[in-house]
């Protein structure tokens, strides 16, 4: 074998041999919880382009719309240390609704209009944190948290929408921005012992996005006077808030 390769293979060995030591266990986790998702607003003049309570309850598919499921698989070090890869699967949810309740009144049948829609997605995480001994078997590990996700858009050209009534002119402009999205954020987890394998933690984080993935404007026009016109627009970074609740399995070192 040439020096070189035996040289790569002492090193690697070495390596290996001394993070192995430095493992004190390891666990696979599972959570599940709810998101909430922050969407940047810039205009929403009169409230007619925010009408959830108006034209979708909040209560309608709520867990389908913000449950979130997640797979990890982590590593404690000496120092309590910890490491953990994790997978979750969370709901997106895209909306452009209006209100004219104001304008034709409650008993007309174009006060309000608009679509929701909402599908699942895959983002991975990559967190980094401490262990500490907060006593009485409770344990708290705050992380550092990186993550991506691919999204998936319907279609990568600008989307223009526009509708005529008796009374206004509906017009909508939307922009998919990046399909790539990156998150920076924090975790905070809470776990306790219920056997000497299984602990069961609860957690809170927040995730930031980095590019915006999508941005809508909304216009309603009086037809009687055209110079009266509402706007309405925001943009979406993606960025969402967990809570959850899981158990992990923690499976000791070999040895320990």
């Amino acid at each position: 074998m040439p020096m070189k390769q035996v040289l790569i293979y002492i090193i690697f060995f070495s390596i290996n041999k001394n993070m192995s030591a430095q493992i004190q266990k390891y666990y696979f986790g599972f959570e599940f919880g709810i998101s909430k998702e922050f969407i940047k607003v810039n205009s929403n003049d009169r409230n007619y382009f925010d009408c959830k309570r108006k034209c979708w309850s909040d209560s309608d598919d709520f867990f389908k719309r913000n449950g979130t499921t997640n797979l990890s698989f982590g590593i404690i070090f000496n120092k309590n240390l910890n490491i953990e890869l994790g997978i979750t699967r969370m709901f997106l949810n895209r909306t452009a609704q209006y209100s004219t309740i104001d304008l034709i009144g409650p008993s007309g049948s174009l006060s309000t209009s608009g679509y929701y829609g909402s599908r699942p997605q895959l983002k991975w995480n990559l967190s980094f944190g401490k262990q500490f001994y907060l006593g009485a078997d409770i344990f708290y590990t705050p992380q550092i948290q990186l993550a991506y996700m691919y999204v998936k858009n319907e279609t990568d050209t600008i989307y223009n929408y526009e509708e005529n009534y008796e009374i206004f002119k509906y017009s909508e402009f939307e922009k998919n921005l990046s399909t790539n999205q990156i998150f920076i954020g924090i975790k905070n987890k809470f776990e306790t012992h219920i056997t000497k394998n299984w602990k069961i933690h609860a957690s809170l984080a927040y995730n930031q996005g980095l590019l915006s993935n999508y941005y809508i404007k909304q216009e309603i026009q009086l037809l009687k006077d055209p110079k009266t016109t509402f706007y309405g627009d925001k943009s979406s970074r993606l960025s969402h808030a967990f809570v959850s609740i899981g158990f992990d399995l923690i499976i000791s070192q070999k040895g320990q």
